[in-house]
């Protein structure tokens, strides 16, 4: 009894007392404290970019082993584990004694290529490198060109080529005299790794002009037909 002498808790145990046999000198009074159950720690999971299945979180008492772990999923990965703050991995007897998150640890998957996929690859290089080759054909011709060491004798002979200004500016325009420049010739400007950049015909005989556009500031490369390259610079 929490209090003896209030009258109606005397009675009810007089009433208890009276059935039982039992008198209030026998009764030992014991106060009992509330139940507090003890707190539990909690290890959170974090997927990382997977997905997972079922609870995200595991409590137990404070020391004790995690038990069974969950395993995520994630396309294209490999799950590793989970790991600590410190990149420690957590097992299922690992003690927590604290609330702590656990981040899963994810490994690409390399997937072995197919026949048709090897065989594709190794067309798409093939391809590569015949155009890298002909690039540098195309580049050492325009170089060649440019020295007046090319093997092509009509161009090597061919009368001078002036352009002016030099360096042009970006959107303006450049200059071109040529004696042997006739109306509708074609006039090409090269990059220095030999692309092709823009292509235009003459206006006129002799004398005719080109649209530089927004070329980068650089070094490239006109050539009219018959005639050998000459190089310019835009600023």
């Amino acid at each position: 009894m929490e209090n003896d002498s209030d009258p109606a808790s005397q009675f009810a145990f007089n009433l208890g007392a009276a059935a039982t046999g039992v008198t209030l000198s026998d009764v030992k009074l014991v106060h009992i404290k509330d139940f507090e159950p003890e707190e539990k720690v909690t290890l959170t999971f974090d997927p990382n970019g997977g997905t997972m299945q079922g609870a995200n979180s595991i409590s137990v008492e404070p020391g004790a082993a995690i038990g069974t772990l969950p395993v995520p999923t994630r396309n294209g990965y490999t799950f590793e584990g989970w790991l600590d703050d410190k990149g420690v991995k957590y097992t299922a007897d690992t003690k927590l004694t604290v609330n702590a998150t656990a981040t899963a640890s994810w490994k690409a998957t390399v997937e072995k290529p197919t026949e048709e996929e090897l065989l594709e690859l190794i067309k798409d290089l093939k391809g590569q490198v015949a155009q890298l080759t002909a690039d540098k054909e195309n580049l050492q011709k325009l170089l060649d060109e440019c020295r007046g060491t090319t093997s092509d004798e009509s161009l090597r002979a061919a009368p001078s080529l002036t352009i002016y200004p030099n360096p042009v500016n970006a959107n303006s325009v450049l200059n071109i005299e040529s004696a042997n420049l006739k109306a509708g010739d074609k006039m090409e400007i090269f990059d220095m790794q030999g692309r092709l950049i823009s292509v235009d015909v003459a206006a006129g005989d002799a004398v005719t002009s080109i649209k530089i556009g927004s070329l980068s500031q650089g070094t490239y490369l006109l050539r009219l037909a018959g005639q050998r390259g000459v190089k310019f610079e835009v600023k």
